[in-house]
């Protein structure tokens, strides 16, 4: 059985007033982007895979944050600190201005 965690986001709608909601699920082999908390590391966003689920958020290993000892990190973040790894922009041709 897959658990999923849903992740809201709060959008406004550019056409309208109202207001739009987004449900997110994550589940374990995601891979998110995790938002810093604190330190230098406060508002960056680093990529990392969702290895469990729990009541109040995810424990999450990152992909280039490392240990003293050379090991990926890993740590729980609040649900509020992950959103989707956005998807590849394809370039379709360049043009030199």
């Amino acid at each position: 059985m897959v658990k999923h965690f849903p992740v809201f986001f709060h959008l406004q709608s550019p056409n309208s007033s109202s207001l739009l909601i987004a449900v997110m699920a994550f589940k374990v082999g995601d891979q998110v982007e995790v938002v810093g908390s604190d330190g230098v590391f406060k508002h960056a966003f680093y990529t990392a895979n969702v290895r469990s689920v729990l009541a109040d958020g995810f424990e999450v290993q990152y992909h280039t944050r490392m240990t003293d000892d050379g090991e990926q990190k890993a740590e729980i973040v609040a649900a509020k600190q992950i959103r989707p790894i956005p998807d590849v922009i394809k370039i379709a041709t360049i043009y030199n201005l």
